[in-house]
């Protein structure tokens, strides 16, 4: 960050983040970058760290140490921290990046999502009206397809995508997203998509209709946050703990160390909470 406005700009952006959830009963939270195992989806790949004898990983989120916090009875907690994923650096993508992380115990995907939604409005310093857009009629809206039921083959003959012979249900609806729902979003209008389909959804609770209790935060052409009510069964961690490590294989990538400490907080109790992740820089793109 060059500049001493950005300086300024970019200091009192991290002190009125830290007053927000101060003044709502969060506790600030530092946990550590080096982990055993820095990621638990398939599609993030981590940093290592290599020393004689052994290595470790750089944490792509803070999520499995701030979950250790929640099932030892922490409260509702946030971080602001330093996060690594190893992807090109581009325009909307780095290697390291700033990440705002926090867990409200008690609280689902909506409050999570309303207070998310206070605090960017909170951060701009001016009313903003967001638009709330479900997966399935965004898909409809923007890509004349429907998601549901779940059908690979009439998704490939309906979307105007072109799709690799391979390509499964997840990858088609991911190609869709990037190619014609991204895109056609209002870039000055900051819009929410809720309701994820679960193969999406790593690490949210699946509600009863099939669909992710999770969403996600687009604005002037970015994915800014991602949020969900969070999984707190042990039994289904660990189903979905294969079924990444089986995407890897797919990708012919070596399959994430196993998260032995999220297990352990899930078999500890994680509390019922929301969570969301911020992208710091985005955001402050946004809004500066």
């Amino acid at each position: 960050m060059n500049g001493r406005k950005n300086i300024v700009a970019w200091a009192n952006y991290l002190r009125t983040l830290r007053e927000f959830f101060e003044g709502r009963g969060f506790y600030e939270v530092v946990t550590d970058h080096l982990v055993p195992a820095g990621a638990f989806e398939a599609s993030l790949d981590t940093l290592k760290v290599e020393w004689s004898g052994g290595h470790n990983e750089l944490h792509t989120s803070p999520e499995i140490e701030m979950k250790q916090l929640l099932a030892s009875g922490s409260g509702s907690i946030f971080q602001i921290c330093q996060c690594f994923r190893d992807d090109p650096d581009t325009g909307v993508h780095r290697r390291e990046f700033s990440m705002l992380e926090f867990y409200e115990v008690g609280a689902n995907w909506e409050k999570a999502m309303e207070l998310t939604k206070a605090l960017i409005t909170e951060l701009s310093g001016r009313p903003l009206s967001f638009r709330l857009l479900t997966f399935e009629v965004a898909f409809k809206k923007f890509a004349g397809v429907s998601l549901f039921p779940i059908d690979a083959e009439r998704l490939r003959r309906e979307s105007r995508v072109v799709f690799n012979a391979q390509d499964t249900w997840d990858d088609m609806v991911f190609k869709i997203l990037l190619e014609q729902v991204e895109p056609a979003l209002d870039p000055d209008t900051p819009t929410v998509l809720c309701e994820y389909p679960a193969s999406m959804s790593a690490l949210a609770h699946v509600n009863d209709r099939g669909v992710a209790d999770r969403f996600e935060i687009y604005w002037k052409g970015m994915e800014l946050c991602n949020g969900c009510t969070e999984l707190t069964s042990l039994a289904e961690l660990k189903r979905r703990t294969q079924k990444q490590a089986a995407q890897r294989g797919l990708e012919h990538k070596a399959a994430h160390p196993l998260p032995e400490r999220l297990m352990e907080a899930l078999e500890k109790g994680l509390p019922p909470c929301a969570g969301v992740a911020v992208g710091l820089e985005r955001l402050f793109s946004c809004l500066f």
